[in-house]
């Protein structure tokens, strides 16, 4: 058996002893995703309604990241986890290849990016988000933990070049 292998075994063990956190991570890689995907769009709709001209950043920039992200994806097309070693994955999934990086986690922080541009406050609670969301992803077995530090590192240059 594999390092990985045996690293996650022992997280699937843990998440599938204690009920309540596999119902926690469950729930947070369903809701977090929802929360920050209906929030965007309001986010435009209230800058665009405001006549605020940072709405084209708040369009712009998360689009360019999901953009590049998606192109990386796609050239070197990654296998997950699940595909890659013989584990079972907490949040069964069929999706082959394109783990790295991750376009979740990625989605989130650059979006989280967008709201610290408008406001701080929102902005680190979406940061904090993203980041409790690359854990999930990592803990469920749908990316390696290289996936979800690159699509933050991506993040965090498109949000700071972008934004600041």
């Amino acid at each position: 058996m594999k390092a990985y292998e045996r690293w996650y075994e022992g997280i699937e063990q843990y998440f599938r002893k204690w009920e309540m956190l596999f119902d926690l991570l469950v729930f947070f890689n369903t809701w977090i995703p929802r929360l920050v995907y209906i929030s965007y769009p309001l986010l435009l709709l209230f800058l665009i309604f405001t006549k605020d001209e940072r709405a084209v950043k708040v369009l712009l920039v998360p689009f360019a990241a999901f953009l590049f992200t998606t192109i990386i994806r796609k050239v070197k097309n990654e296998p997950r986890p699940y595909e890659k070693y013989t584990i079972r994955p907490l949040i069964p999934r069929e999706k082959k290849g394109e783990s790295f990086p991750s376009r979740h986690t990625l989605s989130i922080l650059i979006i989280a990016m967008a709201f610290l541009y408008i406001n701080t406050a929102l902005g680190i609670l979406f940061l904090l988000l993203g980041v409790l969301l690359g854990i999930v992803r990592v803990a469920a077995g749908i990316h390696f933990p290289r996936d979800v530090i690159a699509a933050a590192l991506i993040s965090l240059v498109f949000g700071l070049i972008g934004f600041f």
